[in-house]
């Protein structure tokens, strides 16, 4: 997805260190740890399925991976080298990386990222994704993130594309979408519940800020006409793009993750409001946060805020406008050369002891340490 990336560090395989970094991130703050681990989760007996049923499952399954392949081997002709970029058709975002990495950083913006091979884990907020070829990862709002690729080689390499959420085309769909509660199909969802920790819900009371589903036939397919006016004249582009954005939005609307989608971009929902506080706080994380003054500004009582705040995001205003800083302070040192002093002063920090402190809580490793694994 689209990811402001803060590379770090030289290409290795997994070690304990990075299971050390993503342990110390996921606890920065308060982890919920009532949420079910897909790793000792109960394995249930499969429902059974009417056998006309499980062709057309089949049938689709086959068709997804074609389009998947035919996808794969369209950005192999566009992308020469491993990296994140964006493309003439804005709001189109290709990533590929042809080896792993050690544990990095990046902002997540809103976006709907199509997987089209290997594997990769975020750690969004205090939830932890895993995902790969054939997966829909959808962002609803910004959030610092921890990321790994765990599956890519420079004859399989990750490969994803992303397409930026837009607010206005999601709200002009809503007002003649009719949403299901089994709008993404029974089997998909039940797929779906099984790639994450924490899922959004058809309730549209609950929210998160991100969401994993399974892509259907048509999405790739509709990302694999989008892919390919990269090889188009640019007029064709032009007339043609918007149409296949905004047929995204609409399948992913169509999804499981549809009810949150709508709650989060209908105008004075609660979900909307902590939407425009997390955009107010990208704008002024430098600052001193009164979480008090914040909730005044979304119109919310402090303590339904500060909840809804921590449901959507499972982070706590506090934590989040920390993160925030902390991952500035991060691209600081890594990305122009700032000393650790210097970059926790620009964030916010007035004592370099507790910068010191609260960035070796989140990444693992005191600030020192990343300036040594800095790349010249």
């Amino acid at each position: 997805m689209p990811e402001r990336t803060l590379p770090y560090g030289s290409p290795a395989t997994p070690s304990s260190t990075d299971n050390q970094a993503f342990d110390a991130y996921r606890v920065f703050g308060t982890l919920d740890s009532s949420s079910p681990s897909p790793e000792g989760a109960d394995c249930c007996l499969p429902r059974l399925v009417p056998a006309e049923n499980l062709m057309a499952e089949r049938e689709r399954a086959a068709r997804t991976s074609a389009l998947l392949d035919e996808l794969a081997a369209v950005l192999r002709r566009l992308v020469v080298e491993s990296g994140s970029y964006s493309t003439s058709i804005p709001g189109v975002t290709v990533t590929v990386r042809d080896h792993l990495n050690e544990s990095s950083c990046a902002v997540y913006d809103r976006a709907i990222g199509l997987m089209v091979s290997g594997r990769k884990c975020s750690v969004i907020g205090n939830r932890r994704y895993e995902y790969g070829r054939g997966d829909i990862l959808i962002t609803t709002i910004d959030m610092p993130a921890l990321w790994q690729v765990l599956e890519a080689t420079e004859a399989q390499p990750f490969m994803a594309v992303t397409v930026r959420l837009s607010e206005e085309i999601l709200r002009d769909l809503t007002s003649s979408v009719e949403l299901t509660s089994n709008s993404a199909g029974d089997a998909s969802k039940e797929h779906a519940d099984a790639l994450t920790e924490v899922n959004v819900t058809t309730d549209p009371a609950r929210v998160a800020a991100a969401s994993l589903t399974v892509t259907p036939p048509e999405m790739v397919d509709a990302y694999l006409r989008l892919v390919k006016l990269l090889e188009a004249p640019e007029e064709e582009r032009r007339e043609i793009a918007p149409l296949l954005i905004r047929e995204i939005h609409y399948r992913a609307l169509k999804s499981a993750s549809g009810p949150a989608l709508v709650q989060l971009f209908s105008r004075d929902s609660r979900a909307n409001r902590i939407s425009r506080a997390v955009d107010w706080l990208r704008e002024n994380f430098r600052e001193p946060l009164s979480v008090t003054e914040l909730a005044d500004k979304v119109h919310m009582a402090p303590s339904t805020f500060h909840r809804h705040f921590k449901a959507v995001t499972s982070l706590s205003p506090l934590q989040y406008h920390k993160r925030l800083r902390l991952h500035e302070a991060r691209r600081l040192m890594m990305v122009e050369h700032a000393d650790a002093a210097t970059a926790g002063y620009a964030v916010g920090y007035v004592s370099p002891t507790q910068f010191s402190r609260e960035y070796k809580r989140l990444f693992g490793a005191p600030p020192k340490r990343s300036l040594e694994q800095r790349p010249e």
